[in-house]
C-alpha cells in the first residue's frame, strides 16, 4: 500500500471516530481524550498528504511529519496523564489500560524522535497515526461499555 493510500484511510477512520464522539454521554475529560486521540492522527495524516502532494515530495517529508508528531505527542501525553489523575487517582495509577497506553505512547514518541533524527521513513511515522487511532477506538468502546465514573 502506498503512503498516500494509508494516510487517506487513516484520515477517514479518524474523522469517523471524531464524529461519534458526541453520541456517547461522557464526562468532559474522557470526551476530550477521545477527540484528541482522533484529531491528532487526522492532523498527522493531513501533514503527510500535504508533503506527498508537493512535486516532487521533499526528501525530508517523513522526518518533518515525525517532528510534528513528536511536538504534539509530548504535551498531549503529559496533559492526558494529568487529566486522568484528576478524574480518578486510582484509575490513573493502577489501571492496566493506563499503563499500556502510557507504554505505547512513550514507545511511539521515542520512535518519532528516532525517525525525525535518523531514519526518515514512513512506517515509524505511520505508527504514531495507528497507535492513536487504536487508542481512540479503545476509548470509544470503553465509553459505550463502561458506566460513567462516579462524580
Amino acid at each position: 500500500m502506498e503512503p498516500s493510500e494509508a494516510l487517506g484511510i487513516a484520515a477517514q477512520v479518524a474523522v469517523g471516530i471524531a464524529g461519534f464522539a458526541r453520541v456517547v454521554p461522557a464526562d468532559k475529560a474522557r470526551l476530550q481524550l477521545l477527540l484528541y486521540n482522533s484529531t491528532l492522527p487526522l492532523t498527522y495524516c493531513m501533514a503527510g498528504l500535504f508533503f506527498l502532494s508537493l512535486n516532487p515530495p521533499p526528501l525530508w517529508a517523513w522526518r518533518a511529519c515525525s517532528g510534528l508528531a513528536s511536538a504534539c505527542l509530548l504535551p498531549f501525553g503529559i496533559t492526558t496523564m494529568r487529566k486522568l489523575y484528576r478524574i480518578s487517582p486510582d484509575f490513573a495509577a493502577a489501571s492496566f489500560v493506563s499503563y499500556a497506553a502510557s507504554v505505547l505512547g512513550i514507545s511511539v514518541l521515542l520512535l518519532q524522535f528516532y525517525n525525525a533524527i535518523l531514519l526518515n521513513a514512513f512506517a515509524p511515522f505511520y505508527a504514531a497515526v495507528v497507535v492513536q487511532i487504536v487508542l481512540a477506538v479503545f476509548q470509544f468502546v470503553r465509553l459505550i461499555l463502561l458506566p460513567p465514573p462516579p462524580r
